[in-house]
């Protein structure tokens, strides 16, 4: 796994109209679909290499490869 997602205790749509509080990799994985989906909008020629390296440039808990935990 490369990039982590929300997917706990997601607010989703229910009968009646309601809504509940789920969690899973099927609520994460859509939310990275829409990053990438969004990323190549803008920039349509980006390779999947490139995109990655985006998408771990921009990430809130990005760690260098190499780097310790001491920084």
């Amino acid at each position: 796994m490369d990039f982590g997602a929300p997917g706990v205790d997601i607010t989703v749509p229910w009968l009646s109209g309601s809504t509940i509080a789920s969690t899973g990799n099927s609520f994460a994985a859509p939310h990275v679909t829409g990053l990438v989906a969004r990323i190549l909008s803008k920039h349509p020629y980006l390779t999947p290499y490139e995109v990655k390296t985006v998408l771990r440039a921009v990430a809130s808990n990005a760690v260098a490869q190499g780097a310790s935990d001491d920084n």
